[in-house]
């Protein structure tokens, strides 16, 4: 299940990439990290600060057709449907321009955080990741430097969710109550 859903975000974001808006369409939104994250993690000085510092590094990354485009933006267990071998993807309202291992760091950080409900999903955790990753290398190539921005991404979804209050270390959680190394064989 997590390499085809892997495959069907690669295809999605190697789809987008020569995209633009039709005759008469509104292009959707640029992403903003500062956005993302509540006035509230200034409640929380440590926290603040590893939350700048990652805001400048994301603000700093290159933007190119290779890792910049329309991504899906929601992209948690919710937002697909199985159907045997496929998955289908749901709920495009909140797309927007970001960089691509944003909706896989966005991805695999909520596959991770909602789909854990003891700690026996802790250790399929490098399993999860390998397989969404080698699915989605096996359609869309990604360089190591892409790659390793990965966990940067998760750490902003992260620091997104516990601004906004929501207990991102407790098993279970769901945000309705509130609100590395694979696949080398496939990169550029």
């Amino acid at each position: 299940m997590f390499y085809n859903w892997g495959k069907v975000v690669g295809n999605m974001h190697r789809f987008t990439r020569d995209y633009t808006p039709g005759d008469g369409m509104e292009k959707r939104h640029e992403f903003s990290i500062r956005s993302m994250i509540s006035e509230n993690i200034k409640d929380f000085p440590a926290v603040n600060k590893i939350a700048e510092n990652l805001l400048k590094e994301i603000e700093n990354l290159p933007k190119d057709k290779d890792s910049y485009g329309l991504i899906h933006n929601d992209l948690h267990p919710g937002n697909f449907l199985i159907d045997g071998e496929h998955i289908h993807l749901i709920d495009f309202d909140g797309c927007m321009y970001s960089w691509y291992v944003f909706d896989i760091g966005n991805a695999l950080y909520l596959v991770l955080w909602l789909g854990r409900n003891n700690d026996a999903g802790k250790y399929f955790t490098n399993e999860i990741i390998e397989y969404f990753l080698k699915g989605y290398l096996s359609v869309n190539p990604m360089s190591d430097f892409w790659l390793s921005k990965i966990p940067l991404f998760m750490m902003a979804c992260k620091i997104a969710l516990f601004s906004l209050g929501c207990d991102c270390e407790e098993p279970g959680n769901t945000l309705s109550e509130d609100t590395q190394g694979t696949g080398a064989q496939h990169r550029k």
